[in-house]
């Protein structure tokens, strides 16, 4: 969820499932094209914001981990529809 644990009006059913090899990637994409959409705080979840929590945090575990991808220039995405 993108906001109160307790809260269910926050809750929402994306139906999506992400998959990858780079954990800093899959947190950048799921925090630009799930979690901001939803939540529209530019503060806590836009990644492309250089003073949001998510972006300290991608930058905190990049630079810790010496590897990760920042950026949607840099994700392969490969899309599949269950239905």
């Amino acid at each position: 969820g993108w906001g109160d644990r307790i809260d269910v009006s926050k809750a929402t059913r994306m139906r999506t499932i992400l998959a990858g090899t780079d954990p800093v990637a899959l947190d950048y994409f799921g925090a630009k094209f799930l979690v901001y959409p939803l939540s529209k705080n530019k503060e806590h979840h836009d990644p492309d914001n250089p003073n949001s929590s998510i972006a300290n945090f991608l930058n905190i575990v990049q630079n810790s981990w010496g590897k990760g991808v920042v950026g949607d220039s840099n994700i392969s995405l490969h899309e599949h529809d269950f239905s």
